[in-house]
């Protein structure tokens, strides 16, 4: 082989025809077409289960917003159908506006019929002149209406050396006179002769109707009338928020009513049922929520005080031993739970955990009989407790006189 085609052949090539070099070229193409399908293939299955960097607080924020605007959404969705569901059960019981109209008018009727038995009382304690006399107001209640006088239910203690100017319907002015009072309890009856009212003014007048305070019933409604807000004569529309029964009190027990309102400026309080009975009374607060005292709980204390006498004090808090309590070795009878210091009780030697079970010589079947047995009695009078008190293992039976006190 000569040089020339040495080098034609070896370095520059043979000339290759045109159809082999159009195999060789779709053969690349064919190759390549399949290489790039692999790497789709790989691609498309692969890359959706690689991880993938979040953003973070960009992304948390949107999908936050998006969830909050779905459930706003969802809630006007529901309000709407709840709204829907509330009218159409006001229609079935067609309670129109009219009706509220109505419902309100006979609350301002109650308290307009209440107030013909709100009296305005000044109580003047004397003084050696005008610039010296001390004066203080509030309202009380026509309590009852005698043969001879009307008496008057004042939250308040008096002495009985204080003068007493009494108005009746806002104007017309009387001298009363203290009949009785119960310093403990807060209450005083005073008395106005009815020969100081013309026929006309008894038109005006009204006692005050008397409800039973024990069928009260939490969230019912209740009319305030006297000084709710401390102003005489003002008015509020309220509820009973608590009731607890047969809570210990002294000489005897009550139920706790506790009245939805303000806590502070409250003075005498007067409450009323939606009947337009009477059925509890406060008098002012005590930083607190106020809790009123039923008519049901002291009625037999205010027809003692309006029959002109005064009430004894022993000075115990006082309860039925419970079922619970029996089981846990107590004895049955009335449990002392507090005795108060300074009392005629307390001045005999009677202690709390004591279990009465007589009084001046009767066997007792609980607290109202201990509380019927003191109505009995007078300030001054010795009152016979026999009682068993917890001597170590067992209850010992003893016995005390208590000169009782004016409660």
């Amino acid at each position: 082989m000569d040089e020339k085609n040495f080098i034609k052949e070896k370095i520059v090539g043979q000339k290759v025809s045109w159809k082999k070099r159009t195999v060789k070229a779709l053969s690349l193409l064919f190759s390549g077409g399949v290489f790039g399908l692999g790497i789709f293939l790989v691609l498309f299955f692969l890359v959706p289960h690689l991880p993938v960097k979040k953003e973070g607080k960009e992304k948390e924020t949107v999908a936050f917003t998006e969830e909050a605007s779905t459930e706003a959404e969802s809630s006007t969705e529901e309000t709407e159908a709840i709204e829907d569901v509330v009218q159409s059960e006001i229609q079935k019981f067609d309670f129109p506006i009219s009706a509220y109209e109505s419902m309100m008018g006979n609350l301002k009727s109650i308290i307009q019929e209440g107030e013909k038995s709100l009296v305005d009382v000044e109580v003047s304690t004397g003084g050696e002149d005008l610039l010296t006399e001390g004066k203080t107001r509030g309202n009380g209640i026509i309590l009852e209406k005698t043969a001879d006088n009307l008496l008057i239910l004042y939250l308040g203690t008096g002495k009985g050396e204080e003068a007493y100017r009494i108005r009746f319907f806002r104007e017309k002015e009387v001298e009363g006179r203290l009949l009785s009072s119960s310093k403990r309890d807060g209450v005083m009856i005073l008395s106005v002769p009815l020969s100081a009212f013309t026929e006309k003014d008894m038109e005006r007048l009204s006692v005050m109707p008397r409800g039973n305070s024990r069928l009260i019933q939490r969230g019912e409604t209740l009319i305030g009338i006297g000084s709710p807000s401390g102003e005489l004569y003002s008015t509020e529309i309220t509820y009973a928020s608590y009731l607890s029964y047969d809570v210990p009190a002294v000489d005897g027990f009550r139920e706790d009513i506790a009245v939805q309102g303000p806590k502070e400026g409250e003075g005498n309080v007067f409450y009323l049922n939606t009947a337009g009975e009477f059925v509890g009374f406060c008098s002012g607060k005590q930083g607190g929520f106020p809790h009123m005292t039923g008519i049901s709980d002291c009625l037999d204390m205010l027809e003692h005080l309006s029959n002109g006498k005064t009430l004894a004090y022993l000075g115990l808090k006082i309860q039925n031993t419970s079922k619970s309590m029996i089981e846990l070795g107590i004895p049955e009878g009335v449990f002392i739970s507090e005795v108060e210091e300074g009392s005629p009780a307390y001045a005999a030697g009677v202690q709390a955990g004591d279990v009465i079970k007589k009084a001046n010589g009767e066997e007792l079947t609980g607290v109202k009989d201990l509380q019927a047995a003191l109505l009995k009695e007078s300030p001054g009078n010795p009152f016979q407790i026999s009682l068993l008190r917890n001597n170590g293992n067992q209850y010992v039976e003893m016995e005390f006189s208590c000169p009782l006190g004016t409660r």
